[in-house]
Parts: C-alpha cells; structure tokens; sequence
C-alpha cells in the first residue's frame, strides 16, 4: 500500500514541487522494507519456492535486464557471454533471478568503492558468464575489477546480517539468502577474490531433468 500510493502520487505530484522528492523518498524507503521483509521471509524459510524446469540462460537474461541500468548509469562496462546451448536446470526462476541481481550489484558496488577508496581511474568492468561443469553441474559466473575481499573476510561474508558497506548500503542478508536459496536448489555458491584486483562470484547448481511425478520431494535434498 505504501509503495502503491507512493507512486500514484508521484504521478500526480509535478517534479518541481516541494513535495516531490519527499514522496520520491517515502517509495524508495518503502521498497527498501519491501526487499528487507522479503530476505527475512526467505531467510526464515517462511517463503516456500516452487521448482519448474528453466533454462539457466534466460534467467541471467532477466537479471540483466532488471540491474543492467543501475551498472550502466554508474558507467560500468557490463560484458555478457552466455554459453551457446540452453541450460536446463530444476529450479525457481524468480529466487535464481534475485541472486544473480545481488551478485551483481554487489559487485557494482565493488567497482564504486575500489575507484572512491583508490581515486582509480581503471574503467569498472563486470562480466557475467554461463557455463557447463564436466560433472553434471551449470555454472553462472560474475566477475569484477572491484575492490576485492580479504581472504580472512571471505568465510564470513555469507553470514546473516554479516556487511562490509556503509549504513543504510546493505542489510547483510543478501549473501545468506543467496546461499540459502542456492542450496534450496542442490548448488552453492563459489568466491574467488583477489584483494584490489577483483572477484569471481560463481553460481554452481546441479543439472537435473523435470520429473512432474517427484514434485512433492524437495528438489533441495541431494541424492
């Protein structure tokens, strides 16, 4: 309601009123709460997911439409490379979608804190890759120039309410849901991090084929 308001208000409201970026304020603070509740939900497992079969492919495509603007507007080179074949997974489009949205975005944020720490000149770079596992695995991969994670920081950027951004930047629940919703799929998720030069976030999850008659086991469980 709050949001919805919000925006029909907007729509009312001419830019140049008084008023206007206060009711601008009110909607991307209500959004914010909205994505706060949705993490708590999905974190505390209350957020049930539904498994259909999907290709891996079309859900980065998604993704990227969804964040490509914000990592464009802050001039940041965004390189796309799927890989060729359709990569067909058991999983939900909506909860990979979302992941992929925060690897990438964290890793904007990266690239803005390595040039504001630094003063670096260096164009921001992310490139987002799907590939193949030999061992019946897909992978989506999103890589960086940013400023790169500590190795003694790495085990504990998955930890609830763990962040390493500004107050009012991150809740510190978007790489534990992550991980949650990709172990809810059979995968994980893999970090390589150089610190200065960048990182490797990778989406690891399990090819399986759609089997309608085994829809009430949980497709998390491994077999």
């Amino acid at each position: 309601a709050i949001v919805g308001d919000s925006q029909l208000l907007l729509r009312e409201t001419p830019p140049d009123s008084p008023h206007y970026q206060l009711i601008k304020d009110i909607q991307l603070c209500g959004v914010r709460c909205q994505r706060i509740i949705q993490n708590l939900l999905t974190f505390s497992r209350q957020d049930e997911l539904t498994f259909e079969e999907i290709n891996l492919n079309q859900v980065v495509e998604k993704a990227l439409n969804l964040a490509a603007y914000q990592i464009e507007k802050s001039k940041i080179n965004l390189v796309k490379n799927l890989d060729e074949s359709p990569l067909m997974i058991l999983g939900n489009a909506q909860g990979l979608e979302q992941i992929i949205i925060n690897l990438l975005l964290n890793a904007k944020d990266a690239i803005e804190q390595k040039q504001l720490i630094d003063g670096e000149q260096e164009k921001g770079e992310i490139i987002i890759s799907t590939r193949i596992k030999p061992d019946k695995f897909v992978a989506v991969d999103i890589a960086d120039n940013g400023c790169g994670i500590d190795q003694k920081k790495i085990s504990q950027i998955f930890n609830p309410f763990y962040t390493s951004k500004k107050v009012g930047k991150g809740t510190g629940l978007g790489l534990s849901v992550s991980l949650g919703t990709a172990q809810s799929h059979g995968g994980f998720i893999d970090v390589e991090s150089v610190p200065g030069k960048g990182s490797i976030f990778s989406l690891i999850l399990p090819i399986k084929k759609y089997n309608p008659d085994k829809e009430s086991e949980n497709p998390g469980e491994k077999d």
